[in-house]
């Protein structure tokens, strides 16, 4: 779509230049996003110093634009394929005389690690601290300020050859799916 279009498009759906979300302009809007091409205050879809490029004819399911529920935007791939595929690694997690086999989501962007919160009490993990954390989430968006315990956690290979510890803090979210091997 040529640039002019989409900002018409996005103007007539009152939406803000900067995080595409409707009911507010970019003046009201809080998002911290700049531009990945140019640094400016505005969606990279909107950046003027992107050239058009040629779409080469692809299949036409492959092609439909994909809306995400509750009007969310995010720079990410929308897609109907049902499966994701995750980098995770199985491991066994040690603590207070237990060892347990767990799957790991190894996400090379994070900043973080965590634990799930019912994995923390099966292995009878002790709170050694907590901290508060601010999540920038897809988007720009930010949650609120929220405090997390802090744990040592365990880990060795399945066959032994490596062993670490290192500090996570508490995830207590209900999206995870339990499965056997538990996910951390």
């Amino acid at each position: 779509m040529p640039m002019k279009d989409r900002e018409n498009l996005v103007e007539k759906s009152e939406c803000s230049f900067l995080c595409l979300k409707s009911g507010h302009q970019s003046l009201k809007c809080y998002s911290k996003v700049t531009c990945l091409e140019c640094g400016e205050r505005h969606h990279i879809l909107l950046c003027r110093n992107i050239k058009q490029q040629t779409v080469l004819p692809i299949e036409k399911e492959a092609a439909e634009i994909v809306s995400l529920p509750n009007g969310d935007q995010a720079i990410a791939n929308a897609s109907k394929t049902p499966s994701v595929m995750l980098l995770i690694l199985t491991v066994l997690i040690r603590g207070n005389g237990r060892k347990q086999k767990a799957r790991v989501i190894i996400d090379t962007a994070s900043q973080r690690s965590y634990i799930l919160k019912n994995t923390a009490k099966e292995m009878k993990y002790k709170r050694e601290s907590w901290e508060y954390l601010q999540h920038s989430l897809f988007g720009g968006e930010n949650t609120g300020v929220c405090k997390h315990d802090v744990f040592t956690l365990y880990l060795t290979s399945c066959d032994g050859s490596y062993n670490c510890r290192f500090k996570v803090s508490l995830l207590s979210v209900k999206v995870f799916h339990r499965q056997s091997p538990r996910s951390i």
